[in-house]
């Protein structure tokens, strides 16, 4: 039982300083600016999107925008940054614990699924001229989690010893890039019809009718 002694003793969190509530509220209007800039860019493209355009969408003052940011190149770029990193951290939590015969199959749906919500950054990085290195980055990220993963099937035997698990992985990320660059045009297919039709292709191949030498 707590004693009145204990109580007075216990140590107490340090009092809120008037720097503290600064730095958050500093840190709630850069967060403001960012997400208009996303969804103004969005929108728009990155080019067509003018600062004027964002500080409009966050309800602050032009004068506030350039307290956080440089210019709109620099608010284009965190926003892909974070975007990329929130995006990876997303497929990562949905697999993470998924035993390794379903690592696979869950990997493919749930970077469908993220990469279809969030299409709205290809399209920023696309009209930005930023779309290369941004797809590369995703790219890479992915081929090497799923290398990860075949290079383990392979070592308890799931997959033939001779497979090459790098080109395999980067195969299986064409199929999703190409996914990519449909929705970046278009909204269909939805994320889990591609994602069913590259398991289903993986697990069964072509008709061996079309695959003759």
């Amino acid at each position: 039982m707590m004693t009145n002694d204990s109580i007075m003793n216990t140590p107490s969190a340090a009092p809120e300083t008037i720097e503290d509530r600064h730095a958050r509220r500093r840190e709630r209007t850069r967060q403001a600016i960012l997400e208009a800039a996303r969804i103004v860019m969005g929108r728009s493209g990155a080019v067509a999107a003018t600062i004027a355009d964002i500080t409009r969408q966050a309800d602050v003052g032009v004068g506030t925008f350039y307290l956080h940011f440089r210019d709109k190149e620099e608010v284009t770029r965190t926003i892909l940054m974070q975007g990329m990193e929130h995006l990876h951290a997303t497929i990562a939590s949905q697999v993470r614990d998924v035993p390794l015969e379903r690592s696979l199959t869950a990997t493919i749906r749930a970077t469908c699924d993220a990469t279809y919500a969030n299409r709205d950054l290809f399209s920023i990085a696309y009209s930005n001229g930023m779309f290369i290195a941004f797809a590369l980055d995703a790219r890479e990220r992915l081929a090497t989690f799923l290398t990860r993963t075949l290079e383990e099937a392979r070592t308890l035997g799931l997959i033939e010893a001779d497979q090459d698990v790098g080109l395999l992985a980067g195969l299986i990320t064409g199929m999703i890039d190409y996914s990519v660059l449909q929705w970046l045009e278009h909204t269909m297919p939805d994320p889990q019809r591609v994602a069913a039709q590259i398991i289903c292709l993986l697990r069964g191949g072509l008709p061996m009718a079309l695959l003759a030498d």
